[in-house]
């Protein structure tokens, strides 16, 4: 048996508390091409393998089970840093053996691991792929693609498996709609893990034909088009109740996407004396510059609460899932007498479009929000244009010419 390493830093809980979060792991050498870290989260940490693979380059992946930071380690669910040590070195050496021909899935494991190596967006990404690529619990007449060896995938069987995505409800066209635009996302992250493990000769995968000629479905995608203004906006806060009036709160004065970015939100992740409020999501961490009602908003709802308290939990104390909310917001939009579609995710949109309409700078609301001015162009380019006709006609040079006195005919 290998001998197990130590490391003062990362091999206690106690010495694990010290460490700040971040994406980076901290590493620990097992031998000259081996390492396990520790990856710190605000809800935790997990641990990552890597080994060298040859130009000054590694792979990694995130190992089963998390730290044992709250919880007595078991070998399974929860793992000790020694546990983490031995479960490396076999993942390792699983991965160092002679292969068989690759599989879709495989093929996407690879690609969720490089996009959370590259601090790209991973977490969403992997969820779809274990829902519908390589489900643990296929539903009834599910087509699954995961086992499939890449260099024997033929087009009707990635298009069979497009298709069994779609889903149908004779009340609410919407459904299907719908089902197509997430088919596309998946189709879209299937097509890169493949072209990524096509581009790697070792994989001796022959053509990529078969998915290159699979297409999306068209013109299923829409704009995002629910947009709340100031008096919508106070309507849905004012019959919200508890803690989901302070999530919709936080939404709306933040920008953040909700439920996630929020969900793990602390009380020390606000800073009065900065005015920010530091999040972590889809495009890692950064740091939210808030208005002075929103820090007024959340000095209120943290007062009296520890360091590490949840900022912005449910009535029960615990922290919103993914789907905790659509009851309630459901609800809500029918009291508020909102638009029928309105979403949760409405109230990101909604923070953007009225922070155009107010003139915030493009470049800063990209960076709080944490998206690209790209992508604010792209989805709210009616807002914008709203906005600059209302900045020239505020700072624009006039020569105080008479207003006309000519009408229209009849008038």
């Amino acid at each position: 048996m290998a001998r197990t390493v130590r490391d003062a830093k990362i091999e206690s809980r106690t010495a694990r508390a010290k460490l700040q979060p971040r994406g980076m792991p901290y590493f620990r050498a097992l031998d000259p091409k081996l390492h396990v870290g520790y990856r710190k989260g605000k809800m935790g940490g997990k641990w990552v393998a890597r080994w060298y693979v040859g130009e000054k380059a590694y792979e990694s992946v995130t190992l089963d089970g998390v730290a044992d930071d709250y919880q007595d380690p078991d070998g399974v669910g929860v793992l000790s840093f020694a546990q983490a040590q031995e479960q490396a070195r076999e993942l390792v050496r699983a991965k160092l053996a002679p292969a068989g021909p690759l599989t879709v899935e495989q093929a996407c494991l690879a690609y969720v691991e490089y996009l959370r190596a590259e601090k790209k967006s991973a977490d969403d990404t992997e969820w779809r792929l274990k829902k519908h690529v390589y489900p643990e619990k296929p539903t009834d007449g599910q087509v699954v693609l995961g086992d499939k060896i890449i260099a024997e995938l033929t087009t009707d069987e990635i298009d069979a498996w497009k298709r069994g995505m779609i889903r149908r409800s004779e009340d609410n066209p919407e459904v299907e709609r719908r089902s197509k635009d997430s088919a596309n996302r998946v189709l879209t992250s299937v097509k890169a893990a493949l072209n990524r493990a096509f581009n790697d000769d070792a994989n001796r995968i022959p053509t990529d034909r078969a998915w290159r000629r699979v297409k999306p479905f068209r013109e299923v995608g829409r704009s995002r088009e629910v947009h709340l203004d100031r008096a919508q906006s106070k309507r849905l806060i004012n019959v919200a109740t508890g803690g989901f009036r302070n999530l919709v709160t936080a939404a709306l004065v933040t920008g953040a996407r909700p439920p996630g970015e929020l969900a793990s939100c602390r009380v020390k992740d606000f800073r009065a004396d900065t005015g920010t409020l530091s999040v972590d999501g889809k495009t890692g961490q950064r740091d939210i510059v808030l208005t002075a009602e929103a820090v007024t908003f959340f000095e209120g709802i943290g007062a009296g609460k520890e360091p590490d308290a949840l900022l912005l939990p449910k009535d029960d104390g615990t922290p919103w899932g993914k789907n905790h909310h659509q009851r309630l917001m459901a609800d809500a939009v029918l009291r508020a007498k909102l638009p029928a579609d309105t979403t949760i995710y409405a109230l990101r949109h909604t923070h953007a479009s009225q922070s155009i309409l107010a003139g915030m700078n493009l470049k800063l609301l990209a960076e709080n929000m944490g998206t690209s001015i790209r992508m604010l162009e792209q989805h709210y380019g009616k807002f914008i244009a709203a906005s600059r006709r209302k900045l020239v006609e505020e700072s624009s040079f006039k020569l105080g010419l008479p207003k006309s006195n000519i009408g229209a005919i009849g008038t």
